[in-house]
């Protein structure tokens, strides 16, 4: 596939165009009125990969069918390249959808799988394999043309689904969960071809999991979902640090949300401890309820001391790259996270825990007088010592 078969390349660069999909109040209800889908109101923009987040029944695939066209909206609008779709077939929304099962068709090669939806748009037979092979050979399968799509792996699969999809120059690609089915080595090596092709091609990319490794490694933007509502839109980074509640602060990777009080002098305080502020100027020091989040790399860990959190070792992982623990602390227990190859703290040890910066952030709209996150690139730590 050349630049002359990326999709409408021009509306992309068109300031008007910056939008490749777009859903205005969408909701959707089952027979029985049971709501799937709460007013949603999203834009994808173009050339972008945006990934739907959320556990499973939260809505995410409703979504990506509604936008595909397999399903109508009960209410509100589908947009693609700033053009109303909601009552389009799917056949002409020029989109592609690779399903969760790759949807391949065992009684034919891998050629005439990937050509399927050319033929099915009615295009010439030279066309058909013209496009099918330039697919084939962007996913790196040129040597697997004429092998029966039966006898291939999992991965190579995959591959033939997304080229299948490609083949006929979609608007959007939609991607329902497509690593799901992969071990953990080729869902890895997968997610780093996906998002290489995507930014290759400039394709829009609608990107459906539940695995949130899997979204902060591939996405421009995540969209976190919950009971068929957003809950959250940004980016990765955006999410990671600064989640909006303790729902999307918890989906998002380990977390500890505790209750703390600003007292306005400086002085916070942590369940039945006070933490000094003193090293942390971005907080301004107003009074005040807060929730505050702490990701398991933002505690620091030392020997036991006068200073700091008391704590207790009660267990240790070696990851590898980094060492995970599990500390008991006054109000129970903790995950802790130590990077690099630093001492092995002893199992039954006593330790005085601080908290850094970085993985430390004040959930949004918890108090009306607290900013929305103090998060600081800082290596710097917050003291924590008994109130």
């Amino acid at each position: 596939m050349n630049a002359s078969m990326i999709p409408n390349a021009a509306c992309r660069t068109h300031p008007a165009c910056s939008v490749a999909v777009e859903l205005r109040g969408v909701s959707k209800s089952y027979e029985t009125g049971l709501p799937v889908l709460q007013e949603i109101n999203l834009q994808i923009p173009h050339g972008s990969l945006t990934t739907l987040l959320g556990p499973s029944g939260c809505g995410k695939s409703t979504l990506l069918r509604l936008i595909a066209g397999l399903d109508q909206p009960t209410h509100g609008e589908v947009w693609i390249d700033r053009m109303p779709v909601t009552h389009l077939r799917s056949e002409d929304r020029a989109v592609s959808l690779v399903f969760q099962n790759y949807a391949l068709f065992p009684h034919l090669d891998v050629l005439g799988n990937v050509g399927f939806g050319l033929k099915m748009l009615g295009r010439s037979k030279a066309e058909q394999r013209e496009k099918a092979l330039a697919a084939l050979a962007l996913v790196g399968l040129s040597d697997l043309a004429s092998r029966s799509s039966s006898t291939l792996s999992g991965g190579q699969q995959q591959r033939v689904a997304l080229a299948r999809a490609l083949a006929i120059e979609p608007r959007v690609l939609l991607l329902d969960e497509p690593l799901s089915n992969l071990d953990a080595r080729l869902r890895h090596q997968m997610r780093e071809e996906i998002r290489s092709l995507q930014q290759r091609l400039g394709l829009t990319v609608i990107y459906v999991t539940h695995d949130q490794a899997e979204a902060l490694a591939v996405s421009d933007q995540v969209v976190v979902m919950l009971e068929g509502r957003i809950q959250q839109v940004g980016s990765p980074q955006e999410i990671y640090k600064y989640p909006v509640d303790a729902h999307v602060a918890s989906f998002m990777g380990d977390a500890l949300i505790l209750d703390a009080l600003c007292d306005g002098v400086g002085r916070w305080h942590l369940a039945s401890f006070e933490v000094d502020d003193s090293v942390l100027p971005l907080l301004e020091k107003r009074p005040g309820r807060f929730r505050l989040m702490v990701r398991p790399e933002a505690w620091q860990l030392t020997a036991a001391s006068r200073s700091g959190l008391p704590g207790k070792i009660l267990r240790r992982a070696y990851l590898g790259r980094c060492t995970e623990y599990l500390v008991q602390v006054p109000w129970g227990e903790l995950w802790a996270v130590v990077w690099g190859a630093s001492a092995a703290l002893q199992i039954g040890s006593p330790v005085s825990l601080s908290l850094g910066r970085i993985g430390v952030s004040v959930l949004s709209g918890s108090t009306a007088s607290i900013p929305p996150a103090f998060q600081a690139d800082s290596g710097e730590g917050m003291s924590v010592r008994r109130a």
